[in-house]
This record gives C-alpha cells, structure tokens and sequence, in this order.
C-alpha cells in the first residue's frame, strides 16, 4: 500500500488470556509477555484478573488445573516464539514454590522442550543449560536457531 500513514510504535507486550474452569468457578487467565530492557527479551507473568480487573501474580486459583493451566501457558509460549524466532521468554515464580512448580514442569519435560528449544536456567546472573535438580532464579526459553 503506498497510502501515507501514522507513526506507530512496535508492541512492547503481548497478550494471550484464557479461562480456567472447574465446577465451582471460572478464572479469566492473562499471559503476558513484556518486554525488558535487554533486546528481545521478553518476560512472561502468569496472571489472574481479578473482579475489579486488574492482574495479579499472587493469587490462587485453586480450580484443580494446574497441569492444564501450565500445558496452556506453555502453547502461549510457543505462539509467541513462533511468531517472534529471534525472541527469547524469561520467567521466574513469584514465589518459592511457584518457582519449584516451573521448575519441575521444565524438567518433566526437558526431552520435548530441548528438541526445538534453548533451556537455561539463570542463577545470581550467570546462564547455563537448565539442569532438572537445579535451583534458578530465572528461566529462559528461546528458539534454536
């Protein structure tokens, strides 16, 4: 198209949102992945939208879908990352044992994961390739190029 335009900015985040079920309730789920000051590196929260609709990483849902809810943020990942190559996903668990979740759900599957991604783990800021009975702080899953 060769019409003029309007400057715009590329998205500094994106948005992937879904909803957990059980029999008793459903929980509205966002999945965002935000860009951070380090060139395509994107951070992605986990997050519940409360009534008032805001996001928050803090609460639980407690809806008996964990693994659902983590197969599902994870088919957000690969979105993403299909559709960004050169991009890499950090993350972490907002808390200790959300941080011990990520890390078994990462090692459960490390054999799929490592055929078509880079796993690393970061600790005190020095990366290696993620090691299942190892403690992180941060994840970082990026495509192999």
């Amino acid at each position: 198209m060769q019409d003029e335009t309007y400057p715009h900015n590329n998205p500094t985040e994106y948005r992937y949102e879904f909803t957990s079920v059980s029999a008793n309730k459903s929980v509205r789920k966002v999945v965002l992945f935000t860009e951070t000051e380090n060139e395509n590196l994107y951070n992605l929260a986990l997050m519940d939208v409360l009534d008032s609709g805001e996001l928050c990483d803090k609460s639980e849902t407690k809806n008996q879908d964990m693994r659902k809810v983590i197969a599902t943020t994870y088919d957000t990942v690969k979105c993403f990352l299909e559709l960004n190559k050169a991009f890499s996903v950090i993350f972490s668990g907002s808390e200790e044992k959300r941080q011990r979740l990520y890390r078994i759900a990462v090692s459960t599957n490390l054999t799929e994961l490592s055929g078509k991604y880079l796993i690393l783990g970061l600790k005190k800021g020095h990366a290696e390739r993620f090691q299942p009975n190892h403690i992180y702080d941060h994840y970082i899953i990026s495509n192999k190029l």
